[in-house]
């Protein structure tokens, strides 16, 4: 079953670009996209994929918004899970079996 992506909506980023509110990474980041570059082609800001500013450029801030919410989502199907509350906590304590901000009486529970 794949994901339906959303509508995305944007904040003005500091430098710029743009903040797409509906992108959020595993580990907590937002995503965001810009056309700030010699070309004006648009860009996701933070890929860290090999050469992606050379590689990956988009027609539209949608465009952008849209693959950067597919890397987002592929990145949370391998990214490790606390099995108590479902976050991406990324100081997950994997001895414990839960996060650093969950503990045996989650009150994030999502089941």
């Amino acid at each position: 079953m794949t994901k339906t992506a959303p509508t995305f909506t944007y904040e003005p980023w500091r430098h710029g670009g743009w903040y797409v509110n509906e992108v959020q990474y595993a580990a907590g980041g937002t995503g965001c996209v810009s056309r700030n570059y010699e070309d004006h082609k648009w860009r996701i800001v933070c890929d860290d994929r090999p050469n992606a500013h050379e590689r990956f450029t988009y027609p539209s801030r949608e465009a952008a918004a849209l693959a950067e919410y597919e890397l987002a989502e592929a990145g949370k199907a391998i990214a490790p899970k606390c099995p108590q509350c479902g976050c991406y906590e990324a100081r997950h304590a994997r001895e414990r079996g839960w996060c650093y901000g969950c503990g045996p009486d989650c009150a994030k529970k999502s089941a």
